[in-house]
């Protein structure tokens, strides 16, 4: 037997959960039209090499799990969604995976991408998608939680070919109906019901450039075209890709900061290995956080492609969860604090609450063993596991002599989480009084919510 033992029958422990209210922490998604978009933004293809991929991966539990756990350790709030027919053939399956990224904090927009739509001959195409799978798909979720917020629209005039058959005035003439067609489709949404919608849109760092070589032969005419931008798009996604430094990167995106209507975002791509743009992932990620850093939360980035980086990442150590919300979607496929899933439930009947399963980060369908106690330099002493993503709950430790009067002795509040980047951290709160002289002495973990 553990000499421990004994100092356990002795002092003994009592494990408690306060339950009050219902909080969870609101999603940073969803936002009024007008409003910048903050955070990093990734764009997430249908099809593609990568097994990780919208097509394979929703309602597929494992690899959602896998790509909701790699956005939240990367820390995106965005994901540009190239959704394929999955709104006309299997939208629960999608609102189901929108409800998981909303209660994460994460927004989602529809990517829509097909160059010729500029061509009015194509236009009614795209809006036809627009209808069917932004507008009709939206219409049919009761719950705003499962909708996209938005359109993100990827249309490179640039990559057809006619742009390198064309001089400069056919150039021009294709940026032009690259506008008119931003302006249709933001004419068509706030005439079918989509006003509340955000439209955004990829454009390249150097179609300010004006002079010389380029497209536009004076400023006034570049900024008249960007002015037509302004009155269609909410955001613009500066692709800056094959730029290496911060400076290149932050030239690129100036003259748009300055002038450009809605909101200016700036988009990297994840071209990391040797002789390519980025040595490593890390330093791809290091140059968005000094992008970020260097022009304020109104300014964000967007990084390309959300498949590229899942092939590049390792296995996300976070859960696919950061409030109780959220994790309740994961383990009882509802967010309502009713039934199996309340914070004051037990279904796998342990003794310990769900409110205090989620706390510990462990599994309400498994039983768990509660903290323990032991003596740490001679006091009584209870350890526990304190999970970072958990800052929605407060962790108390108290004493008790006769387990009817508790007194606080540690409180998450005071003492903010030691871990550093880990997902969870072993706290060991010792008892603030000696045990000379003590009959009886009792700890107890409190978790209370607001």
């Amino acid at each position: 037997m553990s000499p421990a033992r004994p100092l356990l029958r002795r002092y003994g422990l009592r494990l408690g959960a306060l339950v009050v209210g219902a909080g969870f922490l609101l999603a940073a998604g969803n936002m009024a039209a007008g409003t910048p978009m903050i955070g990093r933004g990734t764009w997430w293809w249908w099809g593609g090499t990568s097994p990780l991929q919208v097509g394979t991966a929703v309602g597929n539990p494992a690899l959602e799990d896998r790509a909701l756990g790699t956005l939240l350790a990367y820390h995106f709030t965005w994901l540009y969604e190239s959704s394929g027919t999955l709104p006309t053939t299997a939208p629960a399956k999608l609102i189901a995976w929108h409800r998981r990224l909303e209660a994460n904090g994460i927004g989602v927009q529809l990517l829509l991408s097909e160059n010729t739509w500029i061509f009015p001959s194509k236009r009614a195409g795209l809006l036809a998608l627009v209808q069917q799978r932004l507008l009709d798909f939206n219409a049919a979720c009761p719950d705003p939680a499962g909708r996209y917020s938005g359109l993100h629209l990827d249309i490179e005039p640039h990559a057809l070919p006619e742009w390198s058959t064309s001089d400069a005035a056919g150039k021009r003439a294709l940026l032009i109906q690259l506008s008119d067609t931003y302006c249709a489709v933001r004419q068509y949404l706030d005439t079918h019901g989509g006003a509340a919608l955000t439209v955004q849109a990829d454009l390249p760092v150097w179609f300010d450039n004006f002079g010389g070589t380029s497209v536009w032969p004076d400023a006034g005419q570049r900024d008249s075209w960007f002015a037509t931008l302004g009155t269609a798009l909410n955001a613009i996604s500066l692709m800056a890709y094959e730029r290496t430094t911060i400076s290149s990167i932050q030239n690129g995106i100036a003259w748009e900061l300055a002038n450009f209507a809605g909101q200016t975002r700036c988009a990297l791509e994840f071209d990391a290995g040797a002789g390519l743009t980025w040595p490593t992932l890390d330093a791809c990620f290091a140059a968005a956080a000094t992008i970020e850093a260097n022009n304020g939360p109104a300014i964000g980035t967007d990084l390309h492609s959300f498949n590229h980086l899942s092939d590049l990442a390792p296995e996300p150590a976070l859960p696919p969860w950061l409030s109780r919300r959220a994790w309740r979607l994961h383990h009882f496929a509802t967010e309502v604090n009713a039934g199996d899933a309340a914070d004051a439930a037990d279904p796998d009947g342990d003794g310990l609450a769900n409110l205090v399963e989620y706390s510990l980060g462990s599994d309400p369908h498994e039983p768990t063993a509660p903290p323990a106690v032991a003596l740490v330099g001679g006091q009584l002493a209870l350890a526990f596991t304190r999970m970072r993503p958990a800052t929605d709950i407060t962790y108390v430790v108290e004493r008790s002599g006769d387990l009817l009067t508790w007194t606080p002795i540690w409180s998450s509040v005071e003492h903010p989480y030691a871990g550093g980047s880990e997902l969870s951290a072993l706290e060991t709160v010792a008892d603030t009084e000696p045990l000379v002289g003590v009959a009886r002495r009792f700890l107890r973990l409190r978790v209370s919510a607001p």
